[in-house]
């Protein structure tokens, strides 16, 4: 029997399955820890692999990986069914993925935190195509199965820099912003958010 702190609570997620876009990240990694707590079967879409590390207290028979470019559709297509063949439902969808740059790590300096007035067009491109392009192709797939299925919970992580602007002095010389691409996308995601609920 499934040991869990928040069983026969509200918050129990026993028997669930969860799939977390996003999930080898620092706010990824610990919505997995939560919902494994919690109970349930967590899956993993990622293009970094998680490094949980064998000694770490996670039971990873429950955690799953599977490696998702969330911006190739064909890719999404073949992972989403892979996915949904396995598990069969899908009870929650939490997506976390962002683009910084560098996948594995945030770089401060890098061009991901530009000044808006020398913001380079890839860079915009590539948060673009992340945080929009990918989300929307992630909640279109798992959309489906969960239409299908009648039930499921979709979870956007956006950012207050999604509703407000990040003042520049906070930063100083940290080499860390809230750049245009970040600060745009999340608005975005907060929208498409609203969208998909009233949909």
């Amino acid at each position: 029997m499934l040991d869990s702190n928040y069983k026969n609570t509200i918050f129990s997620m026993c028997g669930k399955v969860s799939v977390v876009v996003g999930g080898s990240g620092q706010i990824g990694a610990n919505s997995v820890a939560i919902l494994l707590e919690a109970g349930s079967e967590v899956v993993i879409l990622d293009i970094v692999e998680p490094d949980f590390g064998k000694s770490s207290n996670l039971d990873h028979e429950r955690l799953h990986y599977f490696k998702c470019d969330i911006t190739d559709f064909k890719n999404v297509s073949m992972v989403v069914n892979e996915v949904t063949e396995k598990f069969k439902v899908i009870d929650c969808l939490v997506n976390h993925s962002h683009f910084k740059g560098d996948p594995k790590r945030l770089k401060p300096h890098s061009e991901f935190f530009a000044p808006v007035e020398d913001y380079p067009l890839e860079i915009w491109s590539d948060a673009i195509d992340v945080n929009l392009t990918g989300l929307l192709l992630i909640c279109q797939k798992f959309g489906k199965v969960m239409r299908n299925q009648n039930h499921g919970v979709i979870i956007n992580t956006g950012s207050t820099y999604g509703i407000v602007s990040a003042r520049e002095s906070i930063y100083g010389d940290s080499g860390i912003n809230s750049p245009i691409s970040y600060a745009a996308t999340k608005a975005a995601i907060i929208n498409i958010s609203r969208y998909l609920a009233t949909h």
